[in-house]
Order: C-alpha cells, then structure tokens, then sequence
C-alpha cells in the first residue's frame, strides 16, 4: 500500500572531520521498504522506489558560519550497494569542494544569512535495468544577492554496475537527429522564450515512460526563470535511445 510520508527538514548542526558541532544523522523512513511509496515536504512530491528510503543528515560547522543539509537515498539491497556507495561519494566530493571555498570569517556571523549547502531528491526512479536520481543542489555564500540552485542526475546501470553517461543512453545516426531532440527538447518547456540553440551532452533523468533533460540557474535561460526541464515521451525519440535501454 502507497504511504503518505511527511517530512520536516530542520537544520542541526556539523561536519564529519571538519569542526564538528553537532550532527544528526535520520532515516526518514525506514518501514516497510518492500512497497512504492510517494514522499511529501513543503517543497516536493516525490515516489519512493521499492527497497529504497531517504536518510537526513543535518549539520552545522560554525567556524564558517555553514549549514548543511543532505537528504539522500539508501538501501539494504546488497546489488545496489556499489551504485549507493558511488552517489554518496560524488555528493560528498561536491560538498568538501564547496566548503573548501569558504574561509572562516567571525564577520559572516553579521549576515542575513549564513552560508548553505543542500542535496535534495527531486526524482528517484528505478526498475530492472536502471537507477535514475534527480537532486537538486543548492549552494548560498554568506552575503550573496541570491542562492545557485544545479541539478545533478545520478543514472546507473544495474547489470553493468556503472554511471550511464549521454552518449550510453542516446545514440545519433546524424547532425539532422541531434536538431530534431533540440526542437523536441524546446517544445518541452513551460515558456515558450527559453530555448536551447547548441547540441552538447544534456543532464537527462529517465523515467519508465519519459526521458527529462534539466537545465540549471543562467544555462538555457536568467535567474528570475529558475531551473528548467523539459519531459519527452520516449515514443518521441525512441530511435535515438540505445537499444539496450528501450
């Protein structure tokens, strides 16, 4: 039976190895991890995969003013532990590289707000073949007009035990197929004015019946757009999508 599951996200404190405050490590949900679940917060609907459940790490490192908020997919199923292990490691690497830009300051204590940095599941898809996770990344410096938001997408192949890159999913016989996915691609946004003019290896999530292409903050369009997506059936480009995989 689908669960609803609510989900309220607060900040804690701290930071493996790095002045450590505080930290609180949680399994959202951890019960009955055999059925589809949805999750819900104030910001996300999301489908929780069979055997898969959300673990909260919250920290806060106040040498440098930093809060840290991570909401990331695990599991107990032996198969997928190198795929989990993987992702966990490429968030971590993406979150030391943030930290090691900030410079300790007793001046940012005076901010409006202090730095951030957050991984939240936007999408969590997964069959047979295929992971396929869509976060949403957002970074804030301490004194900054705004905050970046990017999406990362985590795509594996389950038999292969490995990431699945663009050019593993999509294959292209000719330059008229790479303009057709961008007319296809530009169809698919919300505003007709964005549009993307250049073929090059898109951030794609895929979903049993749709292959979405995200766009983080100034790619395809300014920041008062926000992030962009753009969903396609996979009828639509069934002949670009490799044979393995349809």
């Amino acid at each position: 039976m689908r669960q609803w599951i609510i989900i309220l996200i607060f900040l804690f404190g701290c930071e493996k190895s790095r002045n450590v405050d505080q930290q609180t490590i949680q399994p959202t949900n951890k019960e009955s991890t055999s059925g589809a679940q949805r999750l819900t917060s104030d910001s996300v609907s999301i489908y929780l995969p069979p055997d898969i459940f959300l673990e909260r790490i919250n920290s806060y490192d106040s040498s440098r003013f930093l809060t840290i908020e991570l909401v990331l997919p695990k599991t107990d199923t032996k198969q997928l532990q190198h795929a989990f292990g993987l992702l966990t490691s490429i968030i971590e690497k993406e979150k030391n590289n943030f930290i090691d830009t900030i410079e300790p300051d007793e001046r940012m204590s005076e901010a409006a707000s202090g730095n951030h940095f957050g991984v939240y599941p936007n999408e969590l898809y997964k069959d047979d073949k295929i992971l396929s996770f869509l976060f949403v990344i957002s970074y804030y410096n301490a004194g900054a007009a705004h905050p970046f938001s990017m999406y990362y997408t985590f795509n594996y192949n389950i038999q292969d035990q490995r990431q699945i890159r663009f050019e593993d999913f999509f294959t292209f016989k000719s330059n008229r197929d790479k303009e057709d996915l961008i007319k296809l691609i530009n169809l698919g946004f919300e505003d007709e004015s964005i549009k993307v003019d250049k073929f090059y290896d898109f951030d794609f999530n895929i979903n049993a019946s749709t292959v979405t292409f995200n766009f983080d903050n100034y790619e395809v369009a300014s920041y008062a757009f926000g992030l962009q997506r753009a969903t396609i059936n996979r009828n639509q480009i069934e002949n670009y999508i490799n044979s393995i995989y349809r």
